[in-house]
């Protein structure tokens, strides 16, 4: 069926009584059919009749096919809204498991405990320690200091763009990356013997926490802490040289029981030999005693030079040291005062002040060797305010200070230290307790001129 292109209820019926419309009204008029027509009323009024007639028919259609029209409209845009919806679904869909795949890349958060502050700093393993104790394998106790810690921290927090990265396992087995530079041995690491004490103590207790990463078993974690535990606990940790020893007893037995390990021989590390122990105090004292006699060879000829020094100072004819020329040639105009030669108690007095330009100025404190430098702790003649040497007066064991940009000592923890707290006469001044600290071995208890490590 054709559709009606416009709404019959906008058609006016047309005039059939005019004379547009004569010929039809005849028609009807002359047709026998139609008896009851036969005036041009009658048949004017026939034609207005089956036009209203047929309008209502197609205004009826027209209704019919308008809601027909409708009802598919309504059907289109139900089908568009469906398909929005389901597309909208979709994307929320796709937006929802790309989340889910970030929420898995990115660290969990968990709840908060609002009354709990950040409190201390937290300490990290050195990456090359923790690579080590994940293997079980040794490591110089020196990397589970605060400084190596710091030194690590630092050097992440200078990686760029360009560094390159090492694929290591972690301790649950999954694949990790970690900066090649961070993985690598610290060109600061110094031996297990050349340590501390203190330094020992400091360190044992990260390397304990830590051995979680190799996971370690409960009987060996019971060892290690039985080990350090006695060693603190030995009557060696009273003494000065028995520290010593005990720091070079730890050295050796933690180096055999790794050796012994490997070949699958290992022994109760915790029990204390105490005749190696011996032996190590017996080692210490030796090499104390060569120190001492080289030293007291170098003082020696120390003071045969002075002496030659003022012997010859004193057997010139002016009794004096010699002159600048601009000093000469001023003494020379001064024609009218000869220069009058020292009473012999004035030559005494200059040869004592002279030699005791090196000695301490302490009298309570007075010794008879010159005092120590505090970086290298020699007695040996050098400009002790401005000396940079990096070993120590034996020229073997490392220094342990330096000087930084402005010339004080700074320890290895790069904290300032009390530069009198290393002279003879100490310093008395408590408000910076922290920095009265040994520039030779870290001890709080003296300063440099009293140090073990330093030439008796």
């Amino acid at each position: 069926m054709d559709r009606i292109p416009y709404d019959p209820a906008l058609e006016r019926c047309p005039d059939f009584a005019g004379p547009k419309h004569q010929r039809a009204r005849a028609y009807l008029i002359a047709d026998a059919a139609l008896a009851d027509i036969t005036t041009d009323e009658e048949a004017a009024q026939h034609l207005r009749d089956e036009w209203t007639t047929e309008n209502n028919e197609q205004r009826t259609l027209y209704q019919q096919q308008v809601e027909a029209d409708k009802a598919v409209e309504e059907q289109r845009v139900a089908q568009e809204q469906d398909a929005r919806r389901l597309q909208s679904e979709e994307k929320k869909k796709k937006e929802e498991e790309d989340l889910k795949e970030k929420e898995k890349a990115r660290a969990v958060l968990h709840p908060i405990d609002r009354s709990k502050g950040i409190g201390a700093a937290q300490v990290r393993l050195h990456p090359y320690a923790r690579q080590k104790m994940e293997r079980r394998e040794q490591f110089p106790l020196w990397y589970c200091l605060s400084t190596a810690c710091r030194d690590a921290a630092e050097e992440a927090r200078l990686i760029t763009d360009d560094t390159f990265f090492d694929i290591t396992r972690s301790s649950d087995g999954k694949l990790a990356f970690l900066p090649t530079s961070s993985a690598r041995p610290s060109k600061n690491a110094i031996p297990d013997v050349l340590l501390t004490w203190a330094q020992l103590l400091e360190a044992r207790t990260l390397f304990l926490q830590s051995l979680h990463l190799g996971n370690f078993p409960q009987s060996h974690v019971a060892m290690f802490s039985e080990f350090y535990a006695n060693m603190e606990m030995h009557a060696y940790a009273k003494q000065e040289v028995g520290r010593l020893a005990l720091v070079r007893y730890h050295a050796l037995a933690l180096e055999d029981w790794y050796d012994r390990n490997r070949q699958g021989d290992p022994f109760n590390l915790a029990l204390i030999d105490e005749a190696r122990l011996r032996e190590c105090k017996e080692d210490i004292r030796d090499k104390k005693g060569r120190t001492q006699d080289t030293v007291f060879e170098r003082k020696m000829s120390e003071v045969d030079v002075l002496k030659r020094r003022l012997e010859s100072l004193m057997s010139s004819p002016s009794h004096s040291l010699p002159q600048s020329p601009r000093k000469r040639q001023r003494s020379d105009s001064m024609t009218n005062h000869p220069p009058v030669s020292p009473s012999p108690q004035k030559r005494h007095a200059s040869k004592e002040s002279f030699a005791q330009s090196f000695r301490k100025a302490d009298p309570d404190q007075a010794t008879d060797h010159p005092s120590r430098c505090p970086l290298c702790l020699g007695c040996f003649r050098h400009n002790i305010r401005t000396c940079e040497r990096t070993v120590l007066w034996d020229d073997k064991t490392p220094a342990r200070c330096k000087r930084n940009e402005r010339g004080h000592l700074e320890n290895p923890a790069g904290q300032e230290l009390c530069s009198n707290w290393q002279r003879p006469n100490g310093c008395t001044d408590n408000r910076h307790p922290s920095k009265h600290e040994c520039s030779g071995c870290g001890d709080h208890g003296h300063g440099a001129q009293v140090c073990s490590l330093g030439p008796k």
